[in-house]
């Protein structure tokens, strides 16, 4: 009869012993559970932060590819006028060949153009992100660092409390050094972007200014050479027997005769210039 209600009073103890843990228990689940969704909310910061400096990022370099249609339009629009007047005659379309193949293909143009912005936004979040990774990882075992609480510690409310408030206390811990890590790595990563959206913006502005450069005189070459302003095509490429020189010095100006710069036994020769050199 007595080990009967030994018995019992042990099966009562235990079962107020572990009615009062779990009492302990159920606010200190509301409580982990706060936390998490506190760090859940910091990690979406986290990513609305990256997420907004490749969406910066991107915009200030979108111009970039308006420049480069813009450039298409203006060649294209060369091309449409230059291929009419190929067709004119011989003399225009020598012309037209003589000067045009300075003028850049409309894929080489872009392609110089995408290198410029070449350098996303990727490259400049491998930091910051390897950061959120670090922090989410942390995070994700938090639910077993609890349970392991509450399974070493099922017999002491106590030592279950002081358990699960450390636990928590050295995450918000990790949290703030963590955040001070990301903030300084977006904070580099901004300079850089900085650096490179000025590297890339006169990348372009060289490659805009140099086509234009480059277009203008070739369609004023060209027109000069129609006009019979220019002989013989480009100045720079003549050659022999196409091209002749008289040295305008004390010597020719002294005599009654000089080489005659017109003579030239190759009968094929449709065309010539003769330069005057002091």
């Amino acid at each position: 009869m007595l080990k009967n209600i030994s018995v019992f009073f042990v099966i009562l103890y235990l079962s107020l012993n572990l009615n009062t843990i779990q009492a302990a228990i159920e606010p200190l689940d509301e409580y982990v559970t706060q936390n998490i969704r506190q760090y859940n909310a910091k990690l979406k910061q986290y990513e609305v932060e990256m997420a907004n400096f490749k969406t910066t990022h991107a915009k200030q370099l979108s111009p970039i590819n308006v420049q480069a249609d813009q450039l298409e339009l203006k060649i294209e629009e060369a091309n449409s006028l230059l291929i009419p007047i190929e067709l004119i005659d011989q003399w225009h379309r020598q012309c037209v060949l003589n000067y045009s193949s300075s003028i850049p293909a409309i894929a080489t143009l872009r392609s110089s153009l995408s290198a410029c912005a070449s350098n996303t936004a990727d490259s400049l979040m491998s930091s910051p992100k390897s950061t959120f990774n670090t922090l989410k990882s942390y995070y994700d075992k938090l639910p077993n660092s609890v349970a392991n609480c509450e399974k070493t510690h099922s017999n002491s409310q106590t030592n279950y409390t002081t358990c699960v408030t450390k636990l928590i206390t050295d995450a918000n811990t990790y949290t703030v050094n963590n955040q001070k890590t990301f903030t300084s790595y977006m904070e580099s990563s901004q300079c850089t972007a900085d650096s490179r959206i000025v590297a890339a913006w006169q990348c372009s502005f060289n490659i805009v200014f140099n086509t234009a450069s480059i277009l203008s005189t070739a369609l004023r070459k060209i027109e000069d050479c129609v006009d019979n302003r220019v002989w013989c095509g480009s100045l720079a490429a003549c050659k022999s027997p196409n091209c002749n020189t008289v040295y305008f010095n004390n010597a020719v100006r002294q005599n009654e005769t000089i080489r005659n710069p017109l003579y030239n036994p190759n009968s094929t020769v449709s065309c010539m210039e003769i330069h005057f050199l002091k």
